[in-house]
């Protein structure tokens, strides 16, 4: 990065539901792998049950992790796969290209209609402690 660089804000959302024991765990996985990364990072968690198009497209699929809009995990994922698809998109590309597709992440294009939808919320990637 140069000196007139800045660092371009990372942003993570978590396609769930209420009652899912996966996005529970995915939700705290997440917020334990930012903890560590020291990256400015956004987090979004998104209900898939407030908005048909969402529950059509996510609905068997929940969890689903998307880093700036692309898709990157489903189900599980841990925290040293989180770490290493944030530093990779930290990174400025060297010739090899990205590293979608690597262990459980999928490489699958930009998400559509990935914006915020009704009961959307945060996560704080701060932690308490």
């Amino acid at each position: 990065m140069t000196a007139g660089e800045t660092a371009r804000q990372s942003r993570i959302t978590i396609y769930s539901r209420p009652g899912c024991h996966l996005c529970e765990a995915m939700k705290a996985v997440v917020v334990r792998a930012l903890k560590n990364t020291g990256m400015p990072i956004s987090v979004e968690e998104v209900d898939v049950s407030t908005d048909p198009a969402l529950e059509a497209r996510y609905g068997q699929e929940v969890p689903v992790l998307t880093i700036d809009g692309r898709k990157a995990a489903k189900y599980r994922v841990s925290e040293s796969e989180i770490t290493r698809m944030l530093q990779s998109r930290a990174r400025p590309a060297e010739g090899a290209g990205p590293a979608e597709g690597a262990g459980r992440a999928e490489g699958a294009g930009p998400a559509e209609g990935a914006g915020p939808a009704g009961g959307a919320g945060g996560l704080d990637n701060r932690g308490a402690g």
